[in-house]
């Protein structure tokens, strides 16, 4: 037979599996929205092969572009080009919606020129530190969110988030 104790720890558990599982999502929200800001937008391949796994490593694979230009390096889409392909990039978040089990959250990219993107190579491309930046960003927010959390009872952590409110 449970007992009242036995029900009120199952409670709290629940509500900090769910007060967990909005830390992980809005960190990775962060995290997300920093590497697109910092990306650069030349054909768009690299930002749109940024990818969103949920308990691992997404195995969507990077984006494959055929690319027209005027024989320049790099080759330059137009600003509303950039803008959606910014837009697209952030969609990966979405698939956060639906999903109920997050334990972790990887952001990757697997476009051909990504290692070269973040770390600079020895010719013409300087460092980004793209996905450095985002762990920082990640780590702030990681932070205030549980620093809210601290604060409360975890069921009013995820009410207070879901609504918007913690922003």
């Amino acid at each position: 037979m449970r007992s009242d104790w036995d029900a009120e720890i199952d409670e709290f558990v629940d509500g900090l599996e769910d007060a967990i599982e909005v830390v992980v999502k809005e960190t990775a929200k962060t995290a997300m929205k920093e590497v697109v800001s910092r990306s650069p937008i030349w054909s768009g391949a690299y930002i749109l092969s940024h990818r969103v796994g949920v308990n691992g490593k997404s195995s969507r694979g990077p984006v494959r572009l055929d690319i027209v230009t005027d024989g320049g390096f790099p080759p330059k889409m137009s600003s509303v080009e950039a803008e959606k392909a910014k837009q697209a990039a952030l969609s990966e978040l979405n698939r956060l919606r639906t999903v109920h089990g997050v334990k972790s959250i990887v952001i990757s990219n697997e476009a051909q020129h990504a290692l070269e993107v973040e770390y600079g190579n020895d010719v013409n491309l300087p460092a980004r530190n793209i996905y450095a930046h985002s762990e920082i960003a990640a780590h702030m927010e990681l932070d205030r969110l549980i620093s809210i959390l601290s604060n409360m009872d975890p069921k009013q952590f995820v009410t207070l988030m879901r609504s918007g409110g913690g922003s």
